[in-house]
């Protein structure tokens, strides 16, 4: 496996809209990708995130009342966030804390790697996600730009769930794939509630088919 995903779980989307994207990204005429501010800023809150969620659980693991996990939290991203990005990770902590309480989570993988399909080399790394009592599976998502994010059929979030359901971590506390799946994205920006929708498991998508050939096309005849 190399060291990044040629076929990412974020790029899904454009993969699967314009496959050849995917030989060109290779290609000596393809300009390099750079960084901007905006997606430098992304970066830094959703490690930011990470660390506010972590220390939520990790007070919660040694016994606090609810109200100082929270507290706890709220103390890294004040300590951790300038005064721009406050406003955005103060909304994405609050939508965080209704889906704990909602969703009963008693499994939680933060900023954890996900494998989709090795041999195509799909791997990605998931914001948030977690498996309820009832063995249904939550992934979450943050997104900090301004452009709207549905979770209604979205490549990502589904490449997500299936990463999720392969990994040993679901199956040491799961004895079957998840009933439900619940998807959230978590977009300040645009909503101060989190964008949700439910699947429940059935067939794969069509990208997820190596047999329908949408992405082995290009890895296999484009080398």
């Amino acid at each position: 496996m190399s060291e990044h995903s040629k076929i990412s779980p974020s790029r899904l989307k454009q993969i699967l809209a314009c496959p050849a994207s995917l030989r060109m990204q290779d290609s000596p005429n393809c300009p390099a990708e750079s960084t901007n501010p905006m997606a430098e800023d992304g970066t830094e809150k959703h490690s930011i995130m990470e660390g506010a969620v972590q220390n939520y659980l990790n007070a919660w693991k040694a016994g606090c009342a609810l109200s100082q996990c929270e507290q706890m939290a709220l103390n890294h991203i004040k300590a951790e966030a300038s005064t721009e990005q406050f406003y955005d990770l103060d909304i994405a902590w609050d939508m965080v804390n209704t889906i704990l309480k909602t969703m009963e989570l008693n499994t939680i993988h933060l900023e954890h790697r996900v494998t989709i399909d090795p041999q195509r080399e799909i791997y990605g790394t998931c914001d948030l996600w977690g498996t309820t009592k009832d063995d249904h599976l939550v992934i979450l998502d943050y997104k900090f730009g301004w452009n709207p994010v549905s979770p209604e059929e979205n490549p990502q979030l589904r490449a997500y769930a299936l990463g999720a359901i392969n990994s040993e971590f679901y199956r040491e506390v799961c004895a079957k794939p998840a009933p439900l799946i619940y998807y959230y994205i978590l977009q300040p920006k645009v909503s101060k509630e989190p964008l949700a929708h439910m699947d429940f498991w059935g067939e794969l998508p069509d990208w997820a088919k190596p047999e329908q050939g949408i992405i082995d096309r290009q890895l296999h005849e484009h080398p």
